[in-house]
């Protein structure tokens, strides 16, 4: 081949001059390197539009990737933000309802106070009642008692029924209304033995032991 080659240069053809062909031979060889470096400087470019090309998709994921972060950022602010709405709103009706409890209970210590007021009320009302009652029998008492021994007769009766037999004794009816004490008793039963005393003595004993006088002495 390069026997060949240098034949077919070292042939001299017609009208041809040497120099003419070393430029030819130069400037096919000028040719040739640059179009190396056109393919050189073709694949560099091809290359850098792959790494662009690259670097875009790159950025493109990338900002896809932020772009995602970004919306679950924010949608994670968003269900933060509704689990402090919930968690307020929860703690609001807590405190609403701790409040209408505490009212509830306010209002059923009320109740509580005003019944036992009221029963209280009640109490000291039946118990002015029983000692009404009570006085007013004990009233009742010693009239029906002083009747019997001022009974102009001599009889122990009531003045109020002298048809009554000689056996009743008003002292044993007074003592089944409301039992007497036992010197009261004694008292009666002495003054109703022994008519020989003045019946003035009589009721002033029995009057004086009613309302509170002790140790009399006859």
């Amino acid at each position: 081949m390069r026997r060949k080659r240098r034949k077919k240069w070292g042939i001299k053809k017609e009208g041809e001059e040497p120099e003419t062909r070393r430029e030819e031979k130069s400037r096919r060889r000028e040719e040739k390197c640059r179009r190396r470096e056109e393919k050189s400087r073709r694949r560099e470019e091809k290359s850098r539009r792959r790494e662009e090309k690259s670097r875009r998709r790159e950025e493109k994921s990338r900002r896809r990737e932020e772009k995602s972060r970004r919306r679950e950022e924010k949608s994670r602010r968003r269900e933060e933000k509704s689990r402090r709405r919930e968690e307020k709103s929860r703690r609001r009706e807590e405190k609403s309802r701790r409040r209408e409890e505490k009212s509830r209970r306010r209002e059923e210590k009320s109740r509580r106070r005003e019944e036992k007021s009221r029963r209280r009320e009640e109490k000291s009302r039946r118990r002015e009642e029983k000692s009404r009652r009570r006085e007013e029998k004990t009233r009742g008492g010693a009239v029906a008692v002083a009747s019997v021994v001022m009974a102009p007769w001599g009889l122990r009766q009531p003045l109020h029924s002298p048809s009554r037999s000689r056996s009743a004794c008003p002292p044993l009816r007074f003592q089944r209304r409301r039992p007497a004490p036992a010197s009261l008793a004694a008292s009666l039963a002495r003054c109703g033995a022994a008519r020989r005393r003045p019946a003035s003595r009589c009721v002033e004993a029995i009057l004086l032991r009613l309302f509170g006088a002790v140790n009399i002495s006859w």
